[in-house]
């Protein structure tokens, strides 16, 4: 449902439904006694129900007559039924299950502009994901763990490797006909990694198994900041030069990971003794200082 008060506004209500049954890869991995190794690796494809989200949102849009300015917002909340997650069984293994009910809700901002040959755009967005029911997983790196390794997620926890907070600014300046010049900057809050679903991993402490948790084992990817640049030199009508800059000042960041035992020691070398495996953070590292430049052909 929309309404448009004048041509530079609109409000909008909206209400979706949609389901999506399991994949492949989920049927194919779903059995707790015979957990997979993805993404290689398959056992026994039990059942596994189709997951729906309802989602309602409501929002705004409008902009200045000359573009001078425009602005957007939206709050919207999504509650997603019978949610398949991958629970984890041992470092390389697990297995996907329903998991009941998780919620994703919050808001979206954007203001922008344009101010002679500047170009601006700022988005801010705001999501709380967390799981609605009770469930088992099994979590041995985490400190509130019991004697079988698992920890017991309650409604309310934080879904991992949700950011609650992003940001985006986008700047881009046309020096002329010929050549722009922009920048990015890309802020995100941080997170609990897998294996701290129940966000209560305390690093250093010990689980009901006895095993000591690792002063890096903290469960929880930091905020980080990460600024990119860009530019394009127009040398004719259908072909451009372009660069970019990525991570300019090479910031060292994650953006994903589990809370798990490492079988390493910090020299490389193989831990033959799974009770001397260390508890502790294993995670994807960003992309690193990079450049990339090349020619754009546009035929029409």
């Amino acid at each position: 449902m929309t309404f448009t008060p004048t041509t530079a506004q609109t409000y909008y209500a909206n209400y979706n439904e949609a389901s999506r049954a399991p994949t492949v890869v989920e049927l194919g991995c779903a059995n707790p006694l015979q957990p997979c190794g993805l993404p290689n690796d398959f056992a026994s494809d039990p059942d596994l129900k189709q997951v729906v989200a309802r989602t309602f949102e409501l929002g705004f849009r409008g902009n200045r007559a000359d573009q001078r300015l425009t602005w957007s917002g939206d709050v919207f909340r999504t509650m997603n039924s019978d949610d398949i997650q991958f629970i984890a069984t041992t470092t390389n293994s697990g297995y996907f299950a329903n998991v009941g009910s998780t919620r994703r809700q919050g808001l979206d901002l954007t203001v922008g502009g344009t101010e002679g040959g500047l170009k601006w755009h700022l988005a801010y967005s705001l999501v709380d994901a967390t799981f609605q029911s009770n469930f088992i997983v099994s979590a041995e790196s985490n400190s509130t763990a019991d004697a079988d390794g698992n920890i017991f997620v309650r409604p309310g926890d934080r879904i991992p490797l949700i950011p609650r907070h992003t940001g985006r600014l986008v700047l881009d300046y046309d020096f002329n006909k010929r050549w722009d010049l922009g920048g990015t900057l890309i802020i995100a809050s941080g997170s609990y990694l897998h294996g701290d679903e129940n966000n209560a991993n305390v690093a250093g402490g010990t689980n009901g198994e006895g095993a000591f948790i690792s002063p890096t084992g903290t469960g929880w990817i930091p905020s980080y900041a990460v600024v990119n640049f860009q530019g394009t030199w127009h040398v004719a009508r259908r072909v451009d030069l372009f660069a970019r800059l990525v991570n300019a000042f090479n910031k060292q960041y994650e953006t994903a990971g589990f809370l798990t035992s490492n079988t390493f020691n910090p020299n490389g070398s193989f831990r033959p003794d799974p009770d001397t495996y260390s508890n502790e953070n294993a995670v994807s590292p960003a992309t690193p200082r990079a450049i990339w430049a090349g020619v754009r052909l546009r035929l029409n």
